[in-house]
């Protein structure tokens, strides 16, 4: 849509949507909310995602070094954000969209005292919690206008956090100077910096200019070594997933076609494969996901989760809906999907229709220049150890799952551009031409 320089596209209709299969279907969908039941669900996660959103993961994403905290340079903050405190201090009310179970997947919030008194909101992502360290912030109510700030400007809190802390990084290694940016002092842990600079990048102005290109193009402007310590996957700022700690988390990154975006693999996997009911059959090794330091069985978990994802999100569901045994068991879906249809897919049929649309769109990233060497991730990831939470770089593992990964997929392992007989297989065949045009 952005190629084509379209905004939107508006569709008004007067008919109605029928269920093929009423009964069916809800017997489905009654399978699927078991699941999720916060009171007995076997996952410990749909509780505390019912609740505090993404903001549950505050002291675990902490303890576990996953934190990004000052650009990545560490893993872990001396007094992150917490959850207990949102509820208590700030959260007004909760609320939920439409039709959803979780009785609260979002929350408003209101800061009530303070600088920024007055200042409120609807909160569903929880991301600029989360992201609160990657620029130092320990704060709420500064948490808070900062989100505030970037819902109202219609920018993304990601690309914001991450191009502010890199430009911390930047200024504390000398490579960014007040000549830069205006007399401004880019230290990490200032709250009142943070905000401005947030202010900046909505009207740009000033330094803000540069970084509302994203911090990948200010680095190509700023110049002088600053590439070095971006944290961007095709150009994209990451999403605060786990990487050197969780290496299918790293693969999954680095091969999305679009950047980050962990709505196409997430989540990773149930908290405990003893969820998994007995008889399941699943295409991957179920354990290999919790030697989360090995290469070994990334490759086919991965695939699982894209093939399984892209099917999802044609369907399309919520990844908070995704949860116990419902995360790879794709028949939950299946079922929801021939009750509604009136289809009588199998489970590979419909598994099939997941890699079609995986392929399809490696196809079209391939013909517009994306090669193998744009299928990584950071290079603090990849060569810096995270010193306070004792993870090491992700070195050669990286290429390792690649290897394997593009072998599975049947993509050409130099290149990662589908081969013509797997996209014969899928019925691909009239993006072939497009493809053999490519060197």
């Amino acid at each position: 849509m952005g190629d084509k320089k379209l905004k939107a596209i508006a569709v008004h209709g007067t008919g109605g949507v029928s269920v093929k299969d009423p009964e069916g279907y809800l017997r489905a969908y009654r399978r699927i909310r078991t699941c999720i039941d916060l009171r007995k669900s076997r996952d410990p996660n749909p509780a505390p995602i019912g609740i505090c959103m993404s903001h549950s993961f505050l002291k675990n994403f902490n303890e576990m070094g996953w934190s990004h905290a000052c650009n990545a340079q560490r893993g872990r903050v001396e007094n992150p954000l917490s959850e207990m405190e949102l509820i208590e201090k700030y959260s007004v009310r909760p609320s939920t969209s439409f039709c959803c179970p979780l009785p609260a997947c979002g929350r408003g919030y209101e800061v009530k005292e303070g600088k920024y008194a007055g200042i409120d909101g609807d909160d569903r992502e929880g991301g600029f919690s989360l992201g609160a360290p990657i620029v130092g912030i320990n704060d709420w109510p500064t948490a808070f206008k900062v989100k505030n700030l970037c819902d109202r400007s219609g920018l993304d809190e990601y690309m914001v956090l991450y191009g502010i802390g890199w430009a911390m990084e930047c200024y504390q290694r000398g490579i960014i100077t007040k000549e830069d940016t205006g007399g401004l002092e880019l230290k990490f842990g200032d709250g009142d910096l943070v905000v401005e600079l947030t202010e900046k990048i909505a009207r740009r102005e000033g330094f803000g200019d540069i970084l509302a290109n994203g911090s990948q193009k200010a680095a190509e402007i700023i110049g002088r070594g600053s590439e070095k310590y971006l944290l961007t996957i095709k150009g994209r700022e990451l999403e605060l997933q786990p990487i050197q700690a969780v290496l299918q988390s790293a693969l999954c990154l680095a091969v999305c076609e679009g950047g980050t975006d962990h709505t196409r693999w997430y989540p990773p996997y149930p908290s405990n494969p003893k969820i998994l009911p007995k008889d399941i059959s699943i295409p991957f090794d179920p354990v290999a996901p919790f030697k989360s330091l090995s290469p070994e069985g990334k490759a086919e978990f991965v695939k699982f989760l894209y093939d399984r994802g892209a099917l999802i999100e044609d369907l399309p569901t919520c990844i908070g809906m995704n949860r116990e045994s419902a995360i790879v068991d794709i028949t939950f879906w299946l079922d929801i999907y021939n009750a509604t249809t009136g289809a009588d897919c199998t489970p590979d049929e419909f598994l099939k229709i997941g890699e079609r649309t995986v392929n399809l769109e490696r196809a079209y990233v391939a013909r517009e220049g994306f090669r193998r060497k744009d299928d990584t991730v950071p290079r603090r990831m990849l060569e810096e150890p995270v010193l306070d939470a004792s993870l090491p770089p992700i070195g050669e593992n990286l290429n390792i799952m690649l290897d394997e990964y593009y072998t599975l997929r049947g993509w050409d392992v130099k290149t990662g551009i589908p081969k013509e007989e797997k996209l014969r297989e899928l019925d691909l065949d009239f993006v072939i031409d497009d493809l053999k045009k490519l060197v």
